[in-house]
């Protein structure tokens, strides 16, 4: 499987912060890696900087836009939780979030 665009990636990570616990994005990663079925290639497959990998890449980006939409917030650096928005928009089983 492809590794998922950072845009199919926002309902899953609200899904992981939904039990309301501060998740780390390390925990994120693995946590998608498994449900989208990632291979090791896949998981360990790099941007073109060779910086970071690029499901964690996507991630990031994913709970960056869920912050500015108010539905996650940062905890500190790395570390986030879902908000009381968050949790409302979750409820209401929604197909996708854009």
């Amino acid at each position: 499987m492809a590794i998922p665009d950072y845009e199919s990636l926002m309902l899953p990570v609200l899904r992981f912060a939904g039990d309301g616990k501060d998740h780390t994005t390390k925990e994120l990663v693995g946590a998608l890696s498994g449900q989208f079925g990632l291979s090791p290639d896949e998981q360990a497959e790099r941007l073109p900087s060779g910086q970071q990998t690029v499901i964690a890449n996507r991630a990031g980006w994913a709970t960056t836009y869920l912050k500015k939409a108010g539905l996650i917030a940062a905890v500190r650096r790395g570390v986030f939780r879902i908000t009381p928005e968050g949790a409302t928009a979750l409820a209401k089983s929604p197909k996708s979030i854009d």
